[in-house]
């Protein structure tokens, strides 16, 4: 009988002790569960200090941790593509920092091909050589002083001296003298000469224009000074464009050429684009904030894939 008590004893022991360490065992799972649970939580949490200072946009779960961290197991199930952190602050930037308003004004185009065919038919006169007769006793004296140029500057000044010499102030212009030189500056002369005066007329009425389309742009839009920076340079350009034509005015004899506003056409098409995208954006303005807030969550459900692998 005390032998059979001992034997019911020592196996009540052991089932004792089988049972304690089954317990121990099961705590210490449950407990290695709710540590890691809390550590993903808190992982998975701290992936919104990334976007701490997005201050005009609010995630959801704000006040829950537990439904934070569902979401992110809930997009880590799916296939998808984040966007890198880079690419995401400027979207948010783009979105919330700038101020989007639509571009009304657009880059005349008409203006720009006008600018352009006036270009081309400048530089097909300023490169002859506009003389006139070679037959007049006075073409070989100024042909051998190789002063035209400079004859050419003294007629247009008589209108104003009448017969003094605009150069040395002396009386010594007469009739014959006026002849001579209205008949080497013949009417082919001067008919070449009033074409380039009309069109430069009308290159600086055209070009005048474009500027002014310009600045009306720039009121508007004028993202990294795209639109100020290519004023400059026209400015620029068409300045320098107006003194060669001036100068071929006067020296018609001379060849000249002036730089196209084609050469700027890169900047002509980059604002283009520019004022495109920023109208694209404004109108599709609530669509592209969803869309930013859901590229934020697969950011987020990307950097905590490898946490809720191990």
């Amino acid at each position: 009988m005390n032998k059979q008590i001992k034997n019911k004893e020592e196996e009540k022991s052991f089932y004792e002790k089988a049972i304690a360490k089954y317990t121990d065992k099961k705590e210490t799972i449950e407990k290695y569960r709710t540590d890691r649970y809390k550590k993903l939580i808190e992982e998975s949490w701290n992936e919104r200090k990334t976007f701490s200072t997005f201050n005009k946009i609010n995630l959801a779960h704000a006040g829950s941790r537990e439904n934070h961290l569902r979401d992110i197991k809930q997009i880590l199930s799916q296939s998808f593509d984040a966007m890198p952190i880079e690419d995401i602050k400027e979207q948010y930037n783009l979105l919330y920092e700038k101020e989007i308003k639509f571009v009304n004004t657009q880059i005349n185009v008409n203006l720009y091909n006008k600018i352009q065919e006036i270009e081309r038919k400048l530089n097909q006169l300023l490169d002859e050589v506009i003389i006139g007769k070679d037959d007049v006793p006075i073409a070989d004296l100024i042909k051998k002083l190789d002063s035209r140029t400079w004859i050419q500057q003294g007629i247009n000044l008589l209108e104003k001296t009448g017969n003094i010499c605009p150069f040395c102030q002396q009386e010594t212009i007469n009739e014959d003298l006026i002849k001579q030189f209205n008949e080497l500056f013949d009417d082919n002369y001067k008919k070449k000469i009033t074409e380039i005066q009309d069109l430069y007329k009308s290159y600086r009425e055209e070009t005048s224009l474009l500027l002014s389309n310009l600045s009306s742009i720039q009121s508007e839009f004028n993202s990294n000074n795209i639109v100020s920076n290519l004023i400059i340079k026209l400015n620029t350009l068409f300045s320098s464009n107006y003194q060669i034509i001036e100068k071929k005015i006067n020296s018609a004899n001379e060849k000249k050429i002036i730089e196209s506003i084609s050469s700027e056409k890169d900047s002509f098409n980059s604002i283009y684009l520019k004022i495109k995208e920023n109208n694209d954006v404004f109108n599709s303005l609530e669509s592209n904030k969803k869309n930013l807030i859901n590229n934020i969550w697969l950011f987020m459900a990307d950097n905590c894939r490898d946490i809720l692998n191990d």
